[in-house]
């Protein structure tokens, strides 16, 4: 089995994906993505935050390793 890689935030980071995921000037991907990693950096599996955002596990499982090597 699988350990989703851990995402820790500095505030900085934060503030920017939660300005990102209240969408405005942004693509509706970007809030979307946005909102996978506030979610994963909360705690949540890729399952409840598919679930929650109505997308592929799978789909949150590979922005999450992208956001975690960058």
């Amino acid at each position: 089995m699988r350990v989703a890689a851990a995402i820790i935030l500095t505030d900085e980071e934060r503030k920017e994906l939660e300005k990102l995921s209240r969408g405005g000037q942004c693509s509706v991907r970007a809030r979307e993505r946005s909102l996978m990693i506030l979610l994963a950096a909360q705690g949540f599996e890729n399952k409840q935050i598919a679930r929650r955002l109505g997308v592929d596990a799978a789909k949150i499982g590979r922005w999450r390793r992208r956001y975690a090597r960058e």
